[in-house]
């Protein structure tokens, strides 16, 4: 049971007597954190005590202390955590008021440090007293002092003057270095102030300005670098030998052996991006295509990103998924993407292919309201949680069964934006994350076919021996009258393999409709 209350002035007097005083959860139940560090953990903190002496004003500090630290370890080393407990510390310590700033890839790798320094409260009420973790930011209620968490939001972190930043996961900050250049430059602003990266190993080794930084931070003495050559006390062989048997080898050698890659991305293996181009040249048309299930991914940008539209189809009889068609909207010349553009060309392959759109919320509330006035059924994809993992599985699982087909349109970065993709680990696991590119947006087309495959994993389970179906569309009443009559014991077939809708103990509640482009007569 972690004590309610501690002697403050010994607590605050070093980190790391306040490590010694902070419990912190672990597989073992609630124990001091300066009981159980590893050796290499011991190493970094003790390498910036004297920085966070310095700027919490506490003690005696070694002025030749490191104002700028890169910490290089593997999935699972408790990056988040021990950065929770220097900030905490820092906030807590500082009898005058200081600001902090952590960064991020995006909002659920941010929200990582702040859930990180909430479970240290709830484990420790007398910390509670001082630091409310809020949404995106920690704050001592007593003193003011303050950590904001960004996510690659480069414009907001001009002019801001922090007495020590943190940056967290900077391999995943895709290929704009804007916001760690802005960040970098407000380091310079303050005598004292400490930057701090914390980051599994990354991409295109030798190429990415990720590498070029951390290489910089190896290679100058200015840096405290530290990369461990052992595997944290608490990841057994067991967990690693799961790991091994689920990740890709090229995966498995990033995150849990710190390996850097030479690639730009390691989601989608290159060569199953080859081979899922390599079979059509064009989209298939809706003749060619019927009778097909239909499900559209959507992805909305406006003003920073692209919107992104992903049709994919699979024919009824396979086991495959095809992209039937695909557009992309680009803001240009600082104007907006006109979404009420996106709503009419959505509408208008409505009517050649009727589907269902999987959307992401983010920016997408209005153009999705209009499409269901419409008339068209629109499903929200949420970014987190189940639907996150949903997206993941459905993405790698179909390009690893080889059970798509894509198509360069001479528009759009499909090919490249894939490349790009990457594994991530994210509070509810592995994650896919779609870096932002210099040109290209936030791959925005790969967002939406993601989301499109989520979609379509509902119904369908791609590759061999896949037999669940979706919604069909035919062609027109005509073709499809004269369908049933000359296959109507397959037709049958089909119609029993539809799914009920509601429990499966209430079949009467109907059955998935099918959607004709015609009459019946």
């Amino acid at each position: 049971m972690a004590p309610k209350s501690v002697n403050l002035p010994e607590v605050v007097a070093s980190p790391e007597a306040f490590r010694h005083a902070l419990v912190v959860d672990t597989d073992a139940g609630p124990r001091r954190l300066g009981e159980i560090l590893d050796d290499w953990q011991r190493a970094d903190f003790a390498a910036l005590d004297d920085a966070w002496k310095r700027i919490a004003r506490r003690g005696k500090w070694n002025p030749q202390s490191p104002k700028l630290g890169y910490l290089e370890r593997h999935r699972g080393a408790a990056k988040s955590a021990d950065l929770a407990a220097m900030a905490a510390y820092a906030l807590l310590a500082a009898p005058h008021t200081i600001s902090g700033v952590c960064a991020a890839a995006d909002k659920d790798q941010a929200r990582l440090l702040r859930d990180a320094v909430l479970k240290l409260t709830r484990l420790n009420p007398w910390l509670a007293k001082f630091l409310d973790p809020q949404a995106y930011k920690i704050v001592n209620v007593k003193t003011g002092s303050s950590l904001e968490i960004i996510s690659a939001d480069a414009a907001s972190s001009y002019g801001l003057t922090p007495d020590f930043i943190l940056l967290d996961e900077l391999t995943h900050w895709g290929e704009s270095q804007e916001l760690f250049d802005s960040l970098f430059s407000a380091w310079a602003k303050r005598a004292n102030c400490l930057l701090l990266i914390i980051s599994n190993a990354g991409f295109g080794q030798g190429e990415s300005w990720q590498w070029d930084v951390r290489e910089n931070a190896r290679t100058d003495p200015a840096w405290y670098f530290h990369r461990p050559d052992k595997m944290a006390s608490w990841i057994t062989e067991a967990k690693l030998q799961q790991q091994r048997k689920i990740l890709k080898p090229i995966v498995y050698r990033r995150l849990w052996e710190n390996e850097w890659t030479v690639g730009l991305g390691d989601a989608i293996d290159e060569a199953e991006i080859e081979r899922a181009f390599s079979r059509i040249d064009r989209a298939p048309t809706p003749d060619e295509m019927q009778p097909a299930a239909y499900y559209a991914g959507l992805d909305v940008g406006i003003k920073k990103d692209n919107t992104g539209f992903a049709i994919v189809g699979v024919k009824h009889g396979t086991d495959r998924a095809q992209l039937a068609h695909s557009k992309v909207w680009r803001p240009t010349n600082g104007k907006k993407v006109d979404l009420d553009v996106v709503e009419a060309y959505i509408i208008e392959q409505y009517k050649q292919r009727p589907f269902r759109v999987y959307y992401d919320f983010s920016q997408a509330a209005h153009v999705v309201s209009r499409l269901m006035k419409a008339g068209i059924e629109c499903e929200e994809v949420r970014q987190q949680g189940a639907d996150r993992v949903g997206m993941t599985n459905a993405m790698l699982e179909t390009f690893e069964n080889d059970a798509i087909d894509l198509y360069d349109d001479g528009d759009s970065d499909l090919r490249r934006e894939l490349r790009h993709l990457r594994i991530s680990e994210g509070r509810t696991g592995i994650k896919i994350i779609a870096p932002r590119l210099k040109d290209a947006g936030h791959c925005d087309l790969a967002t939406a076919l993601s989301i499109a495959l989520f979609g379509v994993r509902k119904y369908h389970l791609l590759g061999p021996g896949s037999n669940r179906p979706g919604i069909y569309v035919f062609p027109s009443g005509d073709e499809l009258k004269s369908l049933i009559e000359k296959h109507n014991e397959r037709f049958a077939e089909i119609m029993k393999k539809l799914p009920k809708l509601g429990n499966d103990d209430e079949p009467e509640r109907g059955w998935h409709r099918l959607t004709f482009r015609g009459s019946l007569r």
